[in-house]
């Protein structure tokens, strides 16, 4: 109680779109709005010779949700195979 007397609530106000990063049919976005870490990505998974999120969460300090959607840009780009489970894709 006394910390509620203290002060009013201090909201966070987060608006999550889980699209972001896609266009309205559901394809990822054109080359010149990839994501700007995506680039480095593909050099790390190059490198790596396997591509997975926890690789990129790790290498580029980015959360899940962003490296996965690095990842499905790179699938759909040809880059990578698909998902194989718990194992990390195939760079292809």
């Amino acid at each position: 109680d006394m910390i509620k007397e203290q002060a009013p609530p201090d909201y966070l106000d987060i608006n999550f779109d889980p699209d972001s990063g896609y266009d309205e049919d559901g394809q990822s976005v054109p080359d010149d709005q990839l994501d700007d870490k995506y680039y480095k990505a593909v050099d790390i998974v190059m490198e790596a010779g396997q591509a997975s999120t926890s690789l990129l969460q790790r290498r580029l300090s980015i959360g899940y949700g962003r490296a996965a959607k690095i990842l499905d840009a790179m699938h759909e780009r040809g880059l990578i195979g698909p998902p194989r489970g718990s194992k990390p894709r195939e760079v292809l």
